[in-house]
């Protein structure tokens, strides 16, 4: 959606020296069909593609995963994520920019506060 995730994404994992993934680029070869193409036929359906997606790369470790904005609504998925690997809400670059100044030590710092934090997911 042009925020700039994808690109902060491979950024963050090749400077923590961890693989990428991006669920919507893995749903798009598993369905061969565009995420825009999925949406318009049967959100539902996107939606249970994404949650099986992220069951997947969830359970995986040593890596920066790029999920689609909608992948929190479900609060399977956030359990799923957060049960190996830290969230980083955000909405758009300049905002990721600001969260992870702190990425020498592997650990990110959070621009907001943390009942902000907790807020966003």
């Amino acid at each position: 959606m042009g925020t700039g995730k994808t690109t902060i994404a491979t950024k963050l994992a090749h400077r923590l020296k961890m693989r990428y993934i991006s669920t919507d680029t893995v749903i798009e070869e598993r369905q061969k069909k565009t995420i825009n193409d999925l949406h318009q036929r049967r959100k539902g359906l996107f939606r249970d593609a994404e949650s099986k997606i992220i069951e997947e790369v969830g359970a995986m470790e040593n890596m920066v995963i790029d999920t689609g904005g909608g992948a929190v609504i479900r609060d399977e998925n956030i359990v799923r994520l957060k049960t190996r690997h830290t969230l980083l809400p955000f909405r758009d670059a300049a905002d990721i920019i600001e969260r992870t100044k702190s990425i020498s030590t592997g650990r990110f710092s959070t621009a907001g506060s943390e009942a902000e934090n907790r807020r966003s997911y």
